[in-house]
């Protein structure tokens, strides 16, 4: 058997390592070196690389200066060596070039048309007075024809003043009774000339329990105005237990045939 079996067999003596696993132990003096010559070689590129730094060329100023010039021949001169010696770039002027009155009369001679004028050919008028004067009216006459006669309508008979009703408390117009009855009594113009307001308290069919003027002016209007409204007839939905609406009476012209004259 060989000394390599005799090693491989199991306690015949420590077994040989395939890899390296543990490291060799660390050796100061060769690091040293290499750092050593690393830094000589770092020394001798900045020795040989040059690197100046130098302000802008250029820098904007933040102060200005005004200067006036003679509106003369040098002062022309001047302002355009400013112009041109300044940051910015000269504006161009297309007129200010010797060639562009040439150049502009070129082109518009280029694309000038020329019309002829136009020369209208005259008719001879036929002979003999064919347009007449113009009519004229004869004196003492009307120019324009004269309107129709307006139909005449046949005269209203004698208006009365007759009793309206209109709300004043949250109710509608057409929740009021629309037939009243007629005022007996002939109304005098102190009575015609005041719109009363009046509370009214109805019974469950609908007609007035009481009712109570809030402004009657003197005289016998007041009673005679309560005593025509407790024939009035309301709506029952209008009668609530306990509580009383207010409406108004207001005087219209009522004609013969019943229309109101507002």
């Amino acid at each position: 058997m060989s000394q390599a079996a005799r090693q491989l067999q199991p306690g015949s003596g420590p077994r040989p390592l395939i890899f390296p696993w543990r490291r060799p132990v660390l050796q100061v003096m060769p690091t040293l070196v290499a750092g050593a010559l690393a830094l000589l070689g770092f020394g001798l590129l900045l020795a040989l690389v040059h690197i100046r730094v130098v302000p802008p060329q250029f820098e904007m100023e933040r102060q200005g200066s005004l200067i006036y010039l003679p509106a003369s021949g040098d002062g022309l001169a001047w302002a355009t060596r400013a112009q041109e010696a300044g940051p910015l770039l000269s504006r161009y002027e297309s007129t200010d070039w010797t060639g562009y009155a040439a150049l502009n009369a070129a082109v518009t001679a280029a694309t000038f048309m020329a019309t002829p004028p136009r020369l209208p050919q005259l008719q001879e008028l036929p002979t003999g007075n064919t347009v007449g004067p113009p009519p004229l009216a004869t004196a003492g006459e009307a120019m324009f024809p004269k309107p129709p006669p307006l139909a005449r309508t046949a005269a209203a008979g004698p208006c009365k003043l007759v009793p309206q009703l209109y709300p004043l408390s949250k109710l509608g117009a057409a929740s009021l009774p629309q037939a009243l009855p007629p005022l007996a009594d002939p109304v005098d113009p102190a009575m015609a000339a005041v719109d009363w307001q009046v509370l009214v308290h109805l019974r469950p069919d609908g007609s007035v329990a009481d009712c109570l003027a809030l402004n009657p002016p003197p005289g016998p209007g007041a009673g005679r105005l309560e005593t025509w409204l407790r024939g009035v007839a309301f709506d029952p939905k209008l009668a609530a237990p306990g509580d009383w609406i207010a409406v108004g009476i207001r005087f219209n012209n009522q004609s013969a045939d019943g229309v109101f004259d507002h």
